[in-house]
């Protein structure tokens, strides 16, 4: 165990830059992220290993940019706005292959050129758009090509849904 469970210290988180333990880094940062927000020794070495991170050769592994992105986007560790661009677009880089979770990345910062590019390739404004009574408070877009109906049902099983049908018409 690399910390005690009361006090977090600052070289615990300098020796993990030095090993490049990013892993382990993150998880740090995550379960004293109260302690690092409140104490700026601790955030000048949280800032030392990000900076280690990014540095490095391996700053494009996905693992610990997705936790760094989760880090952020859940207020645990907020990072400055130019650093979160950059794991969003590493992150987007990264997913390239799969557009549902690059787009769904590049929702966070539209404004960067690689993001822009694919979100106006598979962001919303690439689907059609659907036609439904409440158009003018609510955009729906169609989710799949064809027509398929991928809506999901209230009901878990046939059992429930015979149930349901019993007490309606009771």
């Amino acid at each position: 165990m690399i910390t005690t469970a009361t006090h977090l210290d600052p070289e615990t988180l300098y020796r993990l830059a030095y090993a490049e333990q990013w892993a382990e880094g993150l998880d740090v940062l995550h379960r004293h992220h109260a302690e690092v927000a409140r104490d700026p020794l601790l955030r000048r070495a949280a800032d030392v290993l990000l900076n280690a991170f990014f540095a490095g050769p391996d700053a494009g592994a996905g693992a610990e940019l997705e936790k760094l992105f989760l880090l952020h986007t859940g207020g645990l560790f907020v990072l400055p706005d130019a650093r979160f661009e950059e794991v969003v677009v590493r992150l987007v880089a990264l997913h390239e292959d799969r557009p549902e979770a690059a787009a769904g990345y590049a929702r966070f910062c539209p404004e960067h050129p690689w993001c822009a590019a694919v979100l106006a390739r598979h962001g919303p404004a690439a689907q059609a758009r659907m036609a439904h009574a409440q158009a003018e408070t609510a955009e729906l877009f169609e989710s799949a090509p064809g027509g398929e109906d991928l809506r999901l049902s209230l009901f878990k099983s046939q059992q429930e849904r015979d149930f349901f049908e019993a007490a309606k018409g009771v």
